[in-house]
C-alpha cells in the first residue's frame, strides 16, 4: 500500500504491542520500520526500466528478511548516543514495524514475494485497494490517541478495526469474483482463471478479468455492502503471444529475458496494444475498469541500444473519479 499507510500501520503495531519502556515516542521507530521495506524502490533506474519490476516488493518484502530489515531500519535511530542505551528495544520496535509491511502489501493486487529465497511466487490476495483512506485514517487516529494518552488501547482498537475491514474486503472480493464467474457462465464459457481487483479507494468497485480460449475478458463489478452485486460487461482482447512478433524480436536475448520477467511480474495478464506496435500492456490495471487501457506497458525494439522501454500511461484524477462513480 502507500507509504503513509505503511508508516501508520508500523506505528500502530508498536504502540499496541511494542516495548513500552521506550515511551510514547516509540511510534517513530514503528513508523520507520513500516517504511523501510520500500527502500527497494531505490533499484528503479531510468537506464533499466526492468529493475523496478524485478525488485520492487521482492527480497526486502520477504518474511525471511524481517529480522535483518528491522535491524537496518534501526540504524538511523542508533546514531544518537542516548538512543544506544535502548538499542535492543529500538531494534525490537523497528522489527515489529518492519514485520507489518509485507503482509499488508500482500492484501493488495500488485504481488509480493513473501517466500523468497525459497520461492519467487508473487502473493496477491486482492482484498484491499493499493490506496484506501479508511484504513489509513483508522490507523492514524489510533496512533495519535495512543501517543497522547500513552495507552495501548486506541492502537489496538485501530488494528482490530482494520482487521475487520480486511475481512469485509475478503467478503467483497468473493462476491465480485462470483459475479464475474456468473458472467462467464452466462456466455457458456468455462474460464481457465479469474481475478478481481479493487479499484483505488474502494472495496465496492472492482475490475474483473477472466481468461478463456486464449482471450482475456474484462468487466466492471459493483458490489455494495448491502445489495446484490451488478456487472457491466466489457470487451475482450487476445492474451499476448510472442509468436505474433517478427523473428528479429523473438530471437533477441534481451527481449526474451524482458518478456520472462514481465510475464512473472504481471502473473501472465499481458496483451499487445493495438495502437502501439511491439508494446505489451499489463491488463490487470486499466484506466477504465471494463476496458483494456493499461496504466503502463513495455515497448520493445531489438535495434535500439536499450531494447525495452517502460511506457507509463497513468489515469488522470478525473478518470479515477469517474470509475468510482460508475460513469
Amino acid at each position: 500500500m502507500d507509504s503513509l499507510t505503511q508508516a501508520a500501520l508500523g506505528a500502530a503495531a508498536v504502540m499496541a504491542l511494542g516495548p513500552r519502556r521506550l515511551g510514547p515516542g516509540r511510534w517513530m521507530a514503528g513508523a520507520l520500520g513500516g517504511l523501510a521495506a520500500d527502500l527497494d524502490m531505490l533499484f528503479e533506474a531510468a537506464a533499466d526500466p526492468l529493475l523496478g519490476l524485478r525488485f520492487h516488493r521482492h527480497f526486502t518484502h520477504a518474511l525471511a528478511f524481517i529480522p535483518l530489515g528491522g535491524l537496518v531500519a534501526a540504524l538511523p535511530l542508533l546514531v544518537r548516543a542516548t538512543a544506544r542505551k535502548h538499542a535492543k528495544w529500538l531494534v525490537v520496535a523497528t522489527t515489529v514495524g518492519y514485520a507489518t509491511h509485507a503482509p499488508l502489501d500482500a492484501l493488495t493486487s500488485y504481488g509480493t514475494v513473501l517466500a523468497w529465497p525459497w520461492s519467487e511466487r508473487r502473493f496477491a490476495l486482492d482484498w484491499l485497494s493499493i490506496v484506501d483512506p479508511l484504513v489509513t485514517l483508522a490507523l492514524i487516529i489510533g496512533v495519535v490517541l495512543s501517543v497522547r494518552r500513552d495507552s495501548v488501547r486506541p492502537a489496538r482498537a485501530a488494528l482490530l478495526a482494520v482487521l475487520a475491514y480486511v475481512a469485509v474486503g475478503a467478503g467483497q472480493h468473493h462476491r465480485a469474483r462470483q459475479a464475474v464467474e456468473e458472467l462467464a457462465r452466462s456466455r457458456a464459457q468455462v474460464p481457465q482463471r479469474v481475478r478481481v481487483f479493487p479499484l483505488v479507494m474502494s472495496n465496492m468497485r472492482w475490475r474483473g478479468l477472466y481468461e478463456y480460449d486464449g482471450r482475456v475478458y474484462a468487466a466492471a463489478v459493483t458490489a455494495p455492502w448491502w445489495g446484490e452485486a451488478t456487472v457491466d460487461a466489457g470487451g475482450s482482447t487476445e492474451l499476448f503471444a510472442s509468436a505474433q512478433w517478427p523473428a528479429a524480436l523473438q530471437d533477441a536475448d534481451c527481449v526474451r529475458e524482458a518478456l520472462t520477467l514481465y510475464t512473472w511480474f504481471a502473473d501472465g495478464w499481458l496483451a499487445s496494444l493495438p495502437d502501439q506496435p511491439h508494446s505489451i500492456g499489463d491488463v490487470r490495471y486499466s484506466r477504465s475498469p471494463a476496458a483494456f487501457e493499461p496504466m503502463w506497458a513495455l515497448r520493445f525494439d531489438a535495434r535500439a541500444r536499450e531494447c525495452v522501454e517502460l511506457v507509463p500511461m497513468r489515469p488522470t484524477v478525473g478518470e479515477v473519479w469517474r470509475s468510482l462513480r460508475r460513469e
